[in-house]
C-alpha cells in the first residue's frame, strides 16, 4: 500500500499539493511556509526509510557471510533491505528464519551469533539512525524526535513513522 501510494503521490503531488494548499485557509506566505516545511518532513522521512533499508541489507548481508556462512549472504541481504520497509515487523521477515534454518542445520554457535547480530545490530539500525536522518535535516533535537516517532507509533501504529516527525515539523 505505502509504494502505491508513494507512486501516485509522486506522479500527482504537484496537483494534489495545489489542491490543499487551495484548501488551507490562512495567508499565502504562512500557508506556503507550513506546506514547505511539510514537504522538506515527508521528503527527508521517505529518504531515511530508504537509506535505512539499504544500511540494514549491508550490515544483515555481512552477519549473513561471516556469522552464518551461507553462500547466498548477497540474495539475503537484497531481501533484507527489502522487507524493512515494510511496516512492524521489517526486517525480521528475513534475518529471523535464517537464522532458525542455520541453527537447525547443525551450525548451533552460528545461528545464535546471527541471531544476536541481527537482534541487535540490524534490529536496533532504525532506531538509532532514523532520528538522527530526520532530525539533523529538519533541524528537530534528536532526543525530541525520537519521543514523537515512540508517541507517533504508540498513537497511530506503524503511521506514527511518518505522521510524528510531520506533525512536530509543523
Amino acid at each position: 500500500m505505502m509504494l502505491v501510494a508513494l507512486f501516485f503521490f509522486v506522479r500527482d503531488g504537484e496537483r494534489i499539493a495545489g489542491f490543499v494548499r487551495q484548501l488551507i485557509p490562512m495567508r499565502p506566505v504562512y500557508r506556503d511556509r507550513i506546506l514547505q516545511r511539510l514537504y522538506d518532513t515527508l521528503q527527508v522521512v521517505v529518504q531515511s526509510s530508504l537509506a535505512i533499508a539499504v544500511l540494514q541489507g549491508i550490515v544483515a548481508g555481512l552477519g549473513y557471510a561471516f556469522l552464518g556462512g551461507l553462500s547466498v549472504s548477497v540474495f539475503l541481504a537484497f531481501l533484507t533491505g527489502l522487507a524493512s520497509l515494510v511496516p512492524v515487523v521489517g526486517s525480521m521477515l528475513v534475518w529471523i528464519p535464517t537464522s532458525v534454518y542455520v541453527l537447525f542445520s547443525g551450525e548451533v554457535w552460528r545461528g545464535i551469533a546471527l541471531l544476536l547480530w541481527c537482534a541487535v545490530v540490524v534490529g536496533s539500525i532504525d532506531n538509532i539512525v532514523r532520528p538522527l536522518m530526520i532530525g539533523g535535516r529538519v533541524q528537530i533535537p534528536t532526543v525530541l524526535l525520537l519521543f514523537a516517532i515512540l508517541g507517533g507509533v504508540q498513537v497511530y501504529g506503524m503511521v506514527g513513522i511518518i505522521v510524528a516527525p510531520v506533525v512536530l515539523a509543523i
